[in-house]
């Protein structure tokens, strides 16, 4: 920096470095988007990280602003996704506009509507158009050109009714866009309407006779596993990873298994290398252990426990394997279930409270397929709590500051907690979402 002739302020401790070799130095502080914020040390150990971050930050927007003719000389850090400005929850209430959040509830409202047309015309058991990340708007014009398809080519169709399939927009060329084991029918919101038509017309009644044919399969696999093999104490799941198809098979192979010996998997004879009885100490007869099948092209562990204490197993693993990792990690599972529903109980406990404190309409935590822990969004109720508690000191006390009224922001709202990568914004319902290390 000093042979670009810029006389930087002084750092106390902070020796003079050669200006390329900080440059890289920073950019990998930024590869992980603040979940590590800081990946490596390049001057002291005592000194902070966030006491580093904002003196690299200060120190390239200063040397930019000085040596480029076009920079402004105030720096606008409402978009900046370099810097934490982005989870900054007071400069986000305040620059924060109603009529956004109205705007965004009635193009919902206007989505949801419109799928119901779609979903009454064609008789579909849902329809889904929430996994291609497009906004209420744009998704309710893909939906009225599917109802105006309908109603100019509905005596093309092989069938009058569609049920019992499930209608879901996708943007994946690569499956194919008729599932007869997931009873779903894809198609792509960019293609033309002409490749709609043939999309539909795929569907036959021989089709819907399949598509019946396998739900009762799977229902009388699920059925023999979870109650016939495990007696009822072990739930099966497919997992988000893993396909219709390969469920089907892996439900197969276990009920098959469970058949062929002829008895509950839980009175086998089977040890495990302790001499202990196979589930016997494992399953707990209180509550049942969620067991959910994973893709085997998934990089997720072969047999692991979640926070919340589900098991992951593979759909690839043999029958045997698959009873044999449920016993090993029955009793870890049912700990962990206990520990994620007492911090499940304090969360509602603080919803309620927070609801009340800051007149908000509701607070979501999606905490099942979502990044988020409840133990974060624990932390973060709580740093909410103590920010009402903040407020309300400031208004009794005038010794005490409180800088912005959240409560006149966000009250009558509804609040949803995020995972880390995400900043405060308004999302696609209207609610506002904060992250949970919000700063």
């Amino acid at each position: 920096l000093t042979e670009l002739g810029v006389n930087l302020p002084s750092f106390p401790n902070i020796p003079v470095v050669d200006a390329r070799q900080l440059k890289d130095k920073t950019t990998s502080m930024y590869d992980d988007q603040g979940k590590s914020f800081f990946k490596m040390d390049p001057f002291s150990e005592e000194a902070s990280r966030d006491t580093h971050a904002s003196m690299y930050d200060h120190m390239f927007r200063f040397v930019w602003s000085s040596h480029n003719p076009f920079a402004s000389t105030i720096i606008d850090e409402q978009f900046d996704i370099v810097s934490r400005q982005g989870k900054n929850l007071t400069c986000f209430l305040q620059q924060l506009q109603p009529k956004d959040i109205v705007l965004r509830k009635q193009q919902r409202l206007a989505a949801v509507a419109s799928a119901l047309v779609v979903r009454r015309a064609y008789q579909f058991q849902a329809v889904d158009g929430t996994g291609i990340g497009w906004s209420s708007a744009s998704v309710t014009k893909c939906f009225h050109s599917l109802t105006k398809l309908f109603d100019e080519h509905r005596h093309r169709f092989h069938v009058t009714s569609f049920y019992p399939l499930r209608l879901e927009l996708s943007k994946d060329e690569r499956q194919s866009k008729l599932c007869v084991h997931g009873a779903k029918l894809y198609i792509n919101p960019l293609d033309t309407p002409l490749q709609w038509l043939n999309t539909f017309r795929l569907v036959t009644p021989e089709t819907l006779n399949e598509v019946k044919f396998c739900q009762d399969n799977l229902t009388s696999y699920t059925k023999s596993v979870q109650t016939g093999a495990f007696g009822g104490y072990v739930k099966m799941k497919r997992g988000h990873s893993c396909s219709s198809a390969e469920y089907h098979a892996c439900m197969k192979r276990l009920a098959s298994h469970h058949h062929a010996d002829h008895q509950s998997i839980i009175s086998a004879t089977t040890f495990l290398p302790d001499d202990q009885p196979l589930l016997e100490l494992a399953l707990c007869r209180d509550s049942s252990i969620q067991v959910i099948v994973e893709s085997s092209q998934s990089p997720r562990m072969r047999g692991a426990i979640t926070h919340e204490g589900h098991i992951r197993v593979s759909s690839n693993m043999e029958p045997g394997e698959i009873v044999l990792t449920i016993a090993k990690l029955a009793q870890k599972a049912q700990q962990a279930m206990v520990v994620e529903s007492q911090l499940t109980r304090e969360c509602d406990e603080l919803v309620k409270q927070l609801i009340l404190l800051w007149n908000l309409d509701t607070i979501h935590i999606k905490v099942s397929h979502s990044p988020i822990t409840t133990t974060q969004a624990l932390s973060c109720l709580r740093r909410l709590r103590d920010e009402a508690s903040s407020a309300d000191s400031s208004k009794s006390s005038p010794s005490v500051r409180h800088d912005v009224d959240w409560r006149q922001h966000l009250e009558g709202h509804s609040v949803s907690i995020s995972a880390s990568g995400q900043f405060c914004h308004v999302g696609d319902d209207g609610s506002i979402i904060i992250p949970w290390d919000y700063r």
